[in-house]
């Protein structure tokens, strides 16, 4: 391209998208081409200048480059081309493998690029960069975000195969090699009716680069291959499917050779993953056990690597291969307890460890955070520390002169200069005072924030290690503390694709397992989609069709058939759900057990709506993990005589007042933080305060709110901000009974990620050290929910469990009728306001006497008990 033409182009541009955004990218192509030459591809150098340059990589840098590049080959003689091909192709490279901006135009960048050297550089004259760049697209195209799939694919191998063209076996053995992976990975992804052409394309390109990278000359890359070779034959050969698994377990034996423990621990992990997989798949179920087991025991042994992934989605797109592996191995352990029921209570063991290792990484995550947290304030305190030096310095300098000038020791003349601009000097006194204040008060600051921090960081490990010890199936059965209790837990098999409940009592030597069938596995999604979809996008069509939900969701895991398998003499009940079950109410699903439900019957007024509620006398409650309520466990059974309140921060819910005044009445001591004082400063204060007994329950009259997306910022809503999870979990509640979380939503958990399904607020309190959390599944209702709050405080005066006093709570409000209520809110003196007694009004006066006007599911059920 000569000047004229690149000249009436760029001139083009500038007039369709503006001169200054093309000089721009131009300047940017330029500073980012030579940073890339200069350090020689280092991405330390370059990457720092694509992140200040993100509103660059796009469609525009694009177009640019489609005329610059070209024509930029005219500054260099013939004998430079190839050597500024490569620096080109590095910075395509280092784009295309940058993890910020928008991925697909990154790619596309590196694409265009490429493609722009091809046009200059021909086969005949510069064959090897010319190989180099075709091979480079081989690869670009494979991962190509725009454009047509199949396409891009059928592009990826055409430039492969060019590439061949040079890259012979004979002359260039390790690119020939490196494009017959290319090529492997290509056809691999290749979309066409003739699967299996593609596989075997695909099992010649790897048997062809072992001809190259063999064990003794490229130990990792033939290791590799054969772990590739291994997971062609499991998952993508079709017929023979014996024969292949067989074939596939001897590549994955034949890559643990290099990979071994020491050397490769991930790859290790890793591999026997795929080989326990494998023998899974042809029924060797005792050596897929063990494969699992090596593979889990490696992973556990690893320090986390989440800190060192920036992103919430990138942080689970690592993660959840190695959580896999806990659901492959659950599942091998089912299969295997058809014969032996020991393995019945190994897979609840992995279950419980799958779900701790997911809180040690979260926690690790916010350790990191809190690592730059300190990093941060040192650099702080060191911009402190000079500020004071400066002050002082200024300081001890002027007040060295004025004590010259006074004795007669400086010269007249300075003396003199000195009067003149006293007035002056009177300013610089004040600048120098205020140094050393501002440095002084940025000192203590700093200085107190850093010790604040290093010390939760103290504490922080100290936990963290504690969650490392994975707790027995002979360490669950210990958490029951009598045989009238059982836990109920719920396992959503992945793998099998069913859902799995087990039911252990003190009593057995293994849980009872009531496995389902696929088909209600696929309801059960299908009824957590819809629901979801209702509550989403219709909250008055939910409210009224909730109880209809209840009765399919019951159906569904079969409820009838689980209770029926309970020890007769059972009252207590410890409901422990898996992944999207945390968001359905278990406790108010209806039950027609015929056996308990004759207890219910005779009872003086029998609901029309019998549920798990109405049938255990001594309580129903619930606990993300076996791991937590053994966190639980083994605290002072405190009376509930000092409450600490959160009343309405944000000043904008109604019945708070009336809420909180009932809670802490007859209490003997309570403090209530009220609306504008109710703030993170002040909780703190009133938690560490040395003078007063630490609380025995906290109660939250606010918002709260779930964080799918990075679950640590959930939090509860405060008048000087937001009290995070991550900031819960740094609480000291070691002598808090009961923290009650009045708000929407505030038992919420990740239902998406199979990584943080049970990590929420209310783990979050269990962490921290309170006994018991209550929360709500749902936008509650402000009216019915401070006579739910009322009722529950008024019930833990007389029954100390609060699993008991919540179900009761929830059965009288289910239960009252109108006339009932209005006597106990006389009897009880509510305060309500007139606006609130015409809301209470404009509610009932269409009502009967005798009708109940909080039957619904939806003003009595949102809230759970969790904990001990």
């Amino acid at each position: 391209m000569n000047e004229e033409v690149f000249q009436n182009q760029i001139q083009s541009l500038m007039e369709s998208l503006g001169q200054e955004r093309i000089e721009s990218c131009l300047k940017f192509w330029r500073e980012a081409f030579d940073a890339t030459g200069n350090s020689r591809g280092d991405a330390q150098v370059v990457y720092p200048l694509l992140e200040a340059n993100l509103d660059k990589l796009d469609d525009t840098l694009i177009k640019v480059l489609k005329v610059w590049l070209p024509f930029s080959f005219s500054y260099f003689s013939s004998d430079e081309y190839p050597v500024y091909a490569e620096v080109v192709n590095s910075l395509s490279n280092l784009i295309r493998q940058f993890s910020l901006g928008n991925q697909a135009f990154n790619l596309e960048i590196a694409i265009t690029s490429r493609e722009m050297i091809l046009t200059v550089l021909a086969h005949d004259t510069f064959p090897k960069p010319w190989a180099a760049t075709h091979n480079f697209l081989g690869n670009d195209y494979q991962d190509r975000i725009f454009g047509n799939p199949v396409e891009n694919i059928t592009s990826a191998i055409n430039h492969c195969q060019k590439a061949l063209q040079v890259y012979t076996r004979d002359a260039y053995p390790e690119q020939w090699a490196n494009t017959q992976l290319c090529l492997a990975d290509a056809y691999g992804k290749r979309l066409s009716d003739d699967v299996a052409d593609n596989l075997k394309q695909k099992i010649t390109c790897f048997h062809n680069a072992l001809q190259i990278y063999t064990r003794e000359g490229y130990p990792e890359l033939w290791a590799g291959i054969q772990n590739n070779l291994g997971t062609v034959y499991r998952k993508e050969m079709r017929g023979y499917k014996v024969e292949n698994l067989v074939k596939a377990i001897f590549y994955y034996q034949a890559s643990l050779q290099v990979y071994t423990r020491d050397a490769f621990p991930e790859n290790y992990a890793s591999i026997y993953g795929h080989l326990g997989i494998a023998y899974k798949e042809n029924q060797e179920f005792k050596n897929a056990y063990h494969a699992l087991a090596t593979a889990i025991s490696t992973v556990e042994s690893l320090p986390s690597k989440l800190t060192n992934i920036s992103g919430n989605q990138a942080k689970q797109d690592f993660a959840e291969p190695w959580i896999f592996l806990y659901y492959q191995i659950i599942a091998v352990c089912l299969n295997l307890a058809n014969d032996e029921p020991h393995y019945y209570a190994q897979a609840i063991e992995y279950i419980e460890r799958n779900k701790a290792r997911n809180m040690v990484e979260l926690l690790a995550t916010r350790d990191e955070e809190r690592h730059k947290e300190i990093e941060a304030e040192k650099r702080k305190l060191d911009i402190a520390n000079r500020e004071l030096s400066l002050g002082n310095l200024f300081a001890n300098l002027t007040a060295y002169v004025d004590k010259l000038e006074a004795t007669g020791a400086l010269d007249e003349s300075i003396v003199k200069i000195r009067r003149e601009n006293r007035a002056r000097q009177q300013r610089q006194q004040e600048v120098i005072k205020d140094h050393v204040s501002k440095g002084s008060e940025l000192f203590t600051q700093s200085n107190q924030r850093l010790n604040q921090l290093q010390q939760k960081q103290s504490n922080s490990k100290l936990k963290l290690t504690q969650t490392n010890d994975y707790i027995s199936y002979c360490q669950i059965k210990d958490l029951l503390t009598n045989n009238r209790t059982v836990i109920i837990g719920w396992h959503l098999d992945m793998v099998d694709n069913c859902v799995v409940t087990f039911i252990i009592t003190k009593e057995s030597d293994y849980p009872i397992v009531f496995q389902s069938s696929s088909e209600d596995m696929d309801s059960l999604n299908k009824f957590y989609s819809e629901y979801l979809t209702v509550y989403s996008a219709n909250k008055n069509l939910y409210q009224s069709d909730l109880k209809l939900c209840l009765e399919r969701l019951s159906r569904i895991l079969h409820l009838n058939k689980i209770i029926a398998l309970l020890p007769k003499d059972c009252t207590q009940v410890i409901l422990i759900p898996d992944r999207f079950l945390h968001l359905f109410p278990i406790h108010a699903l209806p039950v027609s057990s015929p056996n308990r439900q004759e207890e219910v019957a005779q009872a003086e007024s029998p609901p029309e709506f019998i549920t798990l509620l109405d049938l255990f006398a001594e309580g129903v409650c619930y606990s993300p993990s076996c791991h937590l309520l053994q966190l639980t466990q083994g605290k002072k059974n405190l009376e509930f005589t000092n409450c600490l309140a959160i009343q309405n921060p944000t000043q904008d819910l109604a019945y708070a007042l009336v809420e909180v005044e009932a809670v802490c009445n007859g209490l003997t001591a309570a403090e209530v933080l009220v609306a504008e004082k109710a703030t993170k400063v002040a909780l703190n204060e009133a938690l560490n305060n040395e003078n007063t007994s630490p609380p025995a329950s906290i109660h939250f009259a606010c918002h709260g709110y779930f964080n799918l997306r990075s679950p640590l910022q959930s939090y509860l809503k405060m008048a000087d901000g937001e009290l995070t999870l991550a900031d819960i979990f740094d609480l000291d509640l070691d002598q808090c009974r009961l923290a009650t979380l009045s708000a929407c939503e505030t038992g919420l958990s990740d239902h998406i990620s199979i990584s943080n399904d049970y990590i929420s607020l209310p783990s979050g309190f269990l962490y921290a050290g309170a006994s018991n959390v209550v929360s709500s599944l749902w936008t509650v209702n402000d009216l019915s929910t401070a006579f739910l709050m009322i009722k529950f405080y008024h019930n833990l005066q007389v029954v100390q469990s609060v699993a008991v006093a919540l179900n009761q709570a929830q059965l009288w409000l289910r239960d009252i009728t109108k006339t009932e209520l209005k006597a106990w809110i006389t009897a009880n003196s509510l305060p309500l306001d007139p606006a609130m007694r015409h809301n209470l009004n404009k509610r009932l006066h269409k009502l009967q006497d005798d009708q109940k006007p909080f039957q619904e599911p939806f003003h009595w059920a949102a809230f759970c008990a969790i904990g001990q």
